[in-house]
């Protein structure tokens, strides 16, 4: 339908124009506000009680935006926004590209694109390296449709849009003025839109507005928790005392995520797959497919070079047997400290073409009960290891607690396999991730190899390796210490 094609095209112009206020911080406080998903299934379902005519109802409409790298746009915050119907993801309507910054006149503004080849870019998720290679060439500019924002006087925070009224497009032939009013806010997004005749009337022919609500992926807890993975691989005579035997507890916000991460605890996950029964052609489907597991070895980012709000990733992969041969089954997942959880799953053949693809945009996280405590020192690291006890280490490596690395970062992982000599232990830890960081696309190992020396100093070698050639893309050192807000380790118990 067309409606769906210049949904959230432009923005209405009725608006006043502000003048004040600190232009920088407000577009802050703004991009804080957009990353997520949201769904008018309120106002779906709110009409069909109503009894309303299917003209007259609201379609069952979601969006989803999340934070890109543009080479090309470097200095705006940029998003790519994907919106579809019904709940399903392959009915989508419409996509995007927002760029977000500050324009010469001291105003927030918001400059839209569209794509030369949508599916491109289809079902990217965030921070997805499809991004860093696009060019200028590759999107079309909408002309006359900037759209700028500003902060309302209100609590909570809400921001409004304002646009000058130069957003036309052509409709079957017709000049046609498009105008939207829009707000936005922390759980909400809304949208009033009118489609302009050069006669004065609106000739949309749908309801508006859209009001979506944004949807929390740290959801309500379910009955119930994941069964703890096993810990005791290479675990010497005393793998049993690995076992987790502890419960644990449902985590109920981002904040509370990274500080259990920190801390040492064990963190496990849970997501449903947006419409998927099962991943593969043969065995009988479950009725709606989870998949889950341990928040093992992961990175936290609080730092503008990575983007505009906090975020913890981590990945896991598994192989198996199906019809095509020997699969292997890579779970990426990126949380955000907006909610926002971009869960995606890539089912790959033995040369790495991609099999399937599936994602899920909320996820539950549990927080292992087993007690933990600190471990201060080389000597009851080396004790606690030889004791086959769970231990894990997380290391701050931002200047000056570490050297080697300049960003705000934190990572941590299982000491699983390791090797004890007189006067250190070695440890490695990898994971299989999506290629990000650099030109090209595939997939890479994520190898870190740790050195605990005996006089309390830490190394790590960190290198990002080709999954077929081997051939390392980077690697370097971090110089660490235990303690001193540096590296810390944990026995879990």
């Amino acid at each position: 339908m067309l409606a769906q094609e210049y949904f959230y095209f432009a923005v209405i112009s009725f608006l006043v124009v502000p003048t004040h206020g600190d232009t920088q911080h407000d577009l802050k406080q703004l991009c804080s506000l957009i990353p997520g998903f949201y769904d008018n299934k309120v106002q779906y379902e709110t009409d069909i009680a109503k009894g309303l005519p299917i003209k007259q109802r609201h379609q069952r409409l979601q969006t989803s935006l999340v934070e890109e790298d543009v080479p090309f746009l470097a200095g705006w915050v940029n998003y790519y926004i994907e919106q579809y119907v019904n709940g399903d993801e392959n009915s989508v309507i419409r996509q995007r590209l927002y760029s977000f910054g500050v324009d010469s006149e001291g105003r927030i503004a918001l400059k839209i694109y569209s794509f030369k080849d949508p599916s491109q870019v289809l079902h990217a998720k965030a921070f997805d390296p499809i991004f860093q290679r696009l060019t200028q060439s590759d999107v079309i500019y909408s002309e006359g449709c900037d759209v700028f924002w500003h902060k309302a006087d209100s609590t909570p925070l809400r921001f409004q849009s304002w646009a000058e009224k130069t957003c036309y497009v052509n409709i079957n032939g017709n000049k046609v003025l498009i105008e939207v009013a829009q707000n936005w806010t922390k759980s909400y997004l809304t949208s009033l839109e009118k489609w302009i005749a050069e006669n004065g009337t609106d000739i949309l022919g749908e309801p508006s507005p859209y009001n979506m609500t944004r949807q929390n992926a740290y959801s309500v807890p379910r009955q119930g928790h994941l069964a703890k993975p096993d810990f005791g691989h290479h675990a010497r005579n005393k793998r049993s005392k690995r076992l987790p035997t502890s419960s644990s507890t449902p985590v109920t916000s981002f904040k509370d995520s990274v500080q259990a991460l920190i801390g040492g605890r064990s963190v496990t996950f849970e997501a449903s797959l947006d419409g998927c029964s099962r991943l593969y052609s043969s065995g009988t489907p479950p009725q709606s497919l989870k998949v889950g597991g341990l928040v093992d070895t992961y990175e936290y980012f609080d730092d503008p070079k990575f983007g505009s709000q906090e975020f913890f990733g981590f990945s896991f992969s598994s192989k198996s047997i199906q019809k095509e041969g020997v699969v292997t089954q890579l779970t990426e997942v990126l949380a955000f400290s907006s909610g926002q959880v971009s869960v995606n799953v890539t089912v790959l053949t033995a040369d790495l073409r991609t099999l399937i693809s599936k994602t899920a945009q909320t996820a539950v996280f549990y927080v292992d009960d087993a007690t933990v405590t600190s471990l201060p020192t080389y000597e009851s690291l080396r004790i606690a290891l030889e004791n086959g006890d769970r231990v894990r280490y997380t290391s701050n490596y931002q200047p000056p607690h570490c050297i080697g690395v300049d960003a705000k970062a934190i990572g941590g992982t299982s000491i699983v396999d390791f090797e004890l000599y007189k006067d250190r232990i070695e440890s490695s830890s990898w994971k299989m991730i999506t290629n990000y960081m650099y030109h090209g696309s595939g997939f890479v190992y994520d190898v870190v190899n740790a050195v605990y020396w005996s006089n309390s100093s830490v190394i790590f070698t960190a290198s990002d390796v080709d999954v077929v050639t081997f051939k390392p893309y980077y690697s370097e050192n971090i110089y660490c210490q235990f303690g001193n807000d540096s590296t810390h380790f944990y026995l879990l118990a």
